[in-house]
Order: C-alpha cells, then sequence, then structure tokens
C-alpha cells in the first residue's frame, strides 16, 4: 500500500481538529486543508518507525498460537476468503472472542490475526480469528456482508463449537474496528433478532467510523470506494441506542484523523443512550493496541476480560449500603427503558457498575407487575452468582490511562 511521505503537519498525537466546520465558521483543522495532508493523517503507519516490525509480531504470535494451543481452520461460506480460525476453550459452552483483522480492507489476512488467542483459551474462552475477503477484488459492500454473514454463522452454530450463543464478543482494529463496528448497527438481522441477540459485546481499536473523509484520500482511491458504499458502510451513520456494550479503544499515538473519528464516534455513541466506555491507552499506538488485547495487565486487557465475565474487578472499598452486582454482558439502562426477558439472560440494569438496591427496587416496582417483578428478582439472583461484575468499570482499567464512561455506563 503506498504510503505519502511524513511530514510534521499531517500527523499529531493530540487529536485535535475534527474535520468538521463548526457552527461559529471555525476553519477546518489543517490536515483537511489539502489531499497531502489528509493523505498523512490517515497514514498511522507515520507514527512508529516502522510497521513491519509490528506486522512480524502479529505473524510470528500467531504461529506460536497455532503450534502450541489446538485449533482448526473452519469455513463459514462459500469461498476460500470465508475461513476463520478457530481456538476452543477447555470446557463446554464458553464464552468466544472473535478478531476481526484490520489493513484498510486491502491487507492480512486470519493467519497473522491468532496473536491473541493464548490470553483468552487459558482464561476459559475461545478465540476465532476472521478471514474475509480483501479489496480491491471485493467491494466493501461485500466485505462487510461477508463479516456479518460470518458472525451469523458463529452465532447459529455456536453448539456445535462449544460456544455459549449469548456469550459472543467482537473485536477489530482499524478497517476490523470498522467491520465489527457495522456487526452492532442494526438492520442487517432478521426482524426476530437484534445484534444484541447475537453480539453481546464487542471491542473496537482505532477504528475508521465515518467513511466520507476517507473518500479524498488515497485509501479511497485504492478501493473504489464512492458516496453511495461510505454512506451505506459508515457506522456513526447508523448509531442506535439498542447495541451491545461497547469499548472504543486508541493508543495516544494516534494521528489526528484517527484520533478524531474516535472522539467523534464516541460522542455519537453518547448521545445515542449507548453503553460504551471510552479508553485511551497511554504509551500506545495503531500497531501494537491489538497485541494486550486480552493481557489483563493492561487497561485494554482488564475491559475486554471483564466484559466477557473472565475477570472480576475489585470492589471498591468505604461503599455504603448494600451494592448488586451488575453484568456487563446483559447491561441496560434500566431507567431509559426497564424490561425483563424470561430466559436465562440477566435484568437490563445500569451499567454504572454499582447499583445501590433502593434505586433499583423503586423503578421496578413502579413499572412491573408482581409476577414479572418476581422474575426479575430471580434473575438478579442470578447476576449476583454469577458474580460477573462486581465494580465499576473504572477499578477493571486502574492505571495512568485517561478512561472515561459515557452514556448509560455512567452510575445514576
Amino acid at each position: 500500500m503506498a504510503r505519502p511521505a511524513r511530514t510534521h503537519d499531517g500527523t499529531g498525537n493530540d487529536g485535535t481538529g475534527d474535520g468538521r466546520t463548526t457552527a461559529g465558521g471555525t476553519s477546518p483543522p489543517p490536515w483537511e486543508t489539502s489531499r497531502e495532508l489528509r493523505d498523512q493523517a490517515y497514514s498511522p503507519s507515520l507514527t512508529v518507525a516502522d510497521m513491519r516490525t509490528y506486522l512480524r509480531m502479529y505473524a510470528d504470535r500467531s504461529a506460536d498460537a497455532r503450534a502450541t494451543l489446538p485449533w482448526k481452520e473452519i469455513s463459514y461460506g462459500d469461498t476460500s476468503a470465508q475461513r476463520l480460525h478457530f481456538f476452543p476453550a477447555a470446557g463446554p459452552d464458553a464464552p468466544l472472542q472473535v478478531f476481526i483483522h484490520g489493513g484498510y480492507w486491502q491487507e492480512l489476512s486470519k493467519e497473522e490475526s491468532s496473536f491473541a488467542a493464548p490470553d483468552f483459551v487459558t482464561r476459559g474462552a475461545s478465540f476465532a480469528a476472521l478471514g474475509y475477503g480483501l479489496a480491491p477484488a471485493h467491494r466493501l459492500d461485500e466485505i462487510v456482508a461477508m463479516v456479518r454473514n460470518a458472525i451469523l454463522w458463529i452465532f447459529r452454530h455456536a453448539a456445535e463449537l462449544g460456544v455459549d450463543p449469548q456469550r459472543i464478543f467482537l473485536s477489530g482494529s482499524s478497517a476490523g474496528a470498522h467491520l465489527a463496528a457495522m456487526c452492532v448497527m442494526d438492520g442487517w438481522l432478521s426482524p426476530a433478532l437484534r445484534p444484541f441477540d447475537v453480539i453481546r459485546g464487542a471491542c473496537l481499536l482505532s477504528g475508521i467510523y465515518d467513511l466520507e473523509p476517507l473518500r479524498h484520500t488515497y485509501v479511497g482511491e485504492q478501493i473504489g470506494l464512492t458516496a453511495a458504499e461510505a454512506a451505506r458502510n459508515s457506522p456513526i451513520r447508523h448509531v442506535h441506542g439498542d447495541a451491545p456494550p461497547l469499548i472504543v479503544a486508541r493508543g495516544d499515538n494516534e494521528t489526528a484523523a484517527f484520533a478524531a473519528q474516535h472522539r467523534q464516534f464516541v460522542s455519537s455513541l453518547t448521545r445515542a443512550g449507548t453503553p460504551v466506555a471510552d479508553l485511551v491507552v497511554p504509551a500506545r499506538n495503531h500497531f501494537d493496541l491489538p497485541l494486550v488485547l486480552g493481557d489483563p495487565e493492561t487497561p485494554l486487557g482488564r475491559a475486554v476480560l471483564t466484559q466477557m465475565g473472565l475477570l472480576s474487578p475489585p470492589r471498591k472499598s468505604g461503599a455504603r449500603g448494600r451494592i448488586w452486582p451488575v453484568s456487563a454482558v446483559s447491561a441496560r439502562c434500566a431507567l431509559r427503558s426497564i424490561h425483563v426477558v424470561r430466559s436465562e439472560s440477566l435484568v437490563p440494569v445500569p451499567v454504572g457498575g454499582m447499583v445501590r438496591r433502593s434505586r433499583l427496587v423503586a423503578p421496578l416496582m413502579a413499572l412491573l407487575s408482581l409476577d414479572v417483578l418476581r422474575t426479575a428478582v430471580r434473575m438478579i439472583q442470578i447476576a449476583i452468582r454469577s458474580k460477573i461484575l462486581n465494580g465499576k468499570l473504572e477499578d477493571l482499567v486502574r492505571s495512568s490511562s485517561p478512561v472515561r464512561l459515557s452514556g448509560c455506563w455512567q452510575g445514576i
């Protein structure tokens, strides 16, 4: 892939400027003023000395994972591109983490995408590295459809894979984050299903969520991106409040364009009421951030593992009153819309982490019949026994990183 020359004006770690003219007529940031600077701002390789170092790490660690863990290659479609590498958990009914690789929809593959498998398998989860057809041989519409079909195939075949269909999680980096975001958007499943039914949470790393600016770069030219395709496939244009809980993360060493994409998407999700954790990880860049996806010693790894129920954060000391644990897997905004599902699902409640009993019972008593309330109590008891999430997300990612909780993930 062609890479523009490095200049100081084309990149920046501060993320200043969002590529839009404000209501007051403020000029766009410098990187939006010319094609050359825009190309540089959408070239994350300019923030590191040698991108190939990280690509070799992806390949080497993925090869190590295949050499040390049981795995198999599985076809989820009719073409050779529609295949994935599956690393099963030791036990049945395991949660699953599906990783979608980046490469501006043109490079990399499932072969270099299993580097995080050991971190998940050793903690009782299954892992899948997803392959898909690449541009320009495939249009972006086709690529999005392939990935969505892969996730639906996994959901429908979960029992055969030894996976709990109610605990399927996605992650993706760069273009992979874009594809994961398209899976949690609504409108592509049958009327009987919602994204939350198929995907219980997702982690989006250094993603591109508005494709219109990318049309006017070397990347847009290489994949032949049209205005209509950009509109159809821009997650920021399809945000809805019923999406599963999201972790939107980036390293603090990103170009200004990627930082702006991150900030705008988090803002849009927050306005829509989507549960979202906004995570900026210190001393990480576009390429090394995915390497710690499941590492519990890092802010990102702690957040992802806890989202899956694989890591319990410490309870805050000194808390007064009785505290109810809340599941990050099935969390919802109870004050906005309380509903109870008569199944093994948990009661959707706010994911501000710790919810006082008195603040939960009042809206339930007001809105639910006695019969439904009994069901709610049983579901809450399941949540207590599961101990999936026993503290605030801030406790999971304790570090010097600027972590912010937005929308329904704030305490009530």
